[in-house]
């Protein structure tokens, strides 16, 4: 978890320099780490909104599915969340209304 937990903070500052310097290369925003989670679902988890903002603005897939799922309650990895199911689970509103406005569907 702490490798994955580091790359992910890497990826965060790698996506959040693009967005800045003008990139908008979707690959690039969707990349996955190695548990599939993508800079949108980082951003969810820390509840971050402005740049969950950010990245939906800079067309970040919405539905993307992680390749791993953690469950907040059971603290077990399932597979396939999305940055809706995550934001629901950790009861944040107003990322859940962000995303289903962007087009999240699970």
């Amino acid at each position: 978890m702490k490798n994955t937990l580091l790359l992910a903070i890497i990826l965060f500052v790698f996506f959040i320099v693009e967005l800045y310097a003008g990139g908008k290369n979707e690959a690039e925003i969707d990349i996955q780490d190695t548990d599939g989670w993508t800079a949108l679902i980082w951003a969810v988890y820390w509840n971050r909104i402005e740049i969950v903002e950010l990245l939906i603005s800079n067309r970040a897939n919405v539905n993307i599915k992680t390749t791993k799922q953690h469950d907040i309650l059971s603290e077990e990895w399932l597979p396939g969340t999305t940055a809706l199911r995550m934001a629901g689970v950790l009861g944040r509103e107003e990322i859940v209304q962000l995303l289903s406005n962007a087009g999240a569907n699970e």
